[in-house]
């Protein structure tokens, strides 16, 4: 379990969970904040960016069944509340991730994922 500089971690009603199994790694990069009852659990490699947000109730697991593959999530992007993501994405530097939305495959720098499936939208279309 490997944590950057300047990480705040925000208490609340649900505490949040980091895991890592036995070979999983979890990264959380510097100047990063991370919300009341988010939940990491890493059995091969979870890595968080820095500068990045993650709201309440957030979940991130790189394992589904029998599925195992490794979550990126780059600098500078926001996960909002709810918001899952799925074993083998990537997730763009800058990008925003909805509330409540599933992400199930790789969204490119700069975008907003939204919905589930999470489909990718660019910022600037968004008013």
């Amino acid at each position: 379990f490997v944590v950057g500089d300047r990480v705040t971690f925000v208490g609340g009603m649900i505490p949040s969970r980091f895991t890592t199994h036995p070979g999983g790694v979890l990264e959380i990069g510097s100047n990063t904040s991370i919300n009341y009852g988010s939940s990491f659990e890493a059995y091969a490699h979870v890595k968080l960016g820095s500068d990045c947000l993650v709201a309440s109730l957030v979940r991130v697991c790189d394992r589904d069944g029998d599925r195992t593959a490794p979550i990126v999530i780059g600098d500078g992007v926001w996960l909002a509340l709810g918001a899952q993501l799925m074993p083998g994405v990537t997730i763009g530097r800058g990008s925003v991730v909805a509330a409540g939305s599933v992400v199930t495959r790789d969204i490119p720098p700069d975008m907003l994922a939204i919905g589930s499936p999470a489909r990718a939208m660019k910022l600037s279309t968004v008013a």
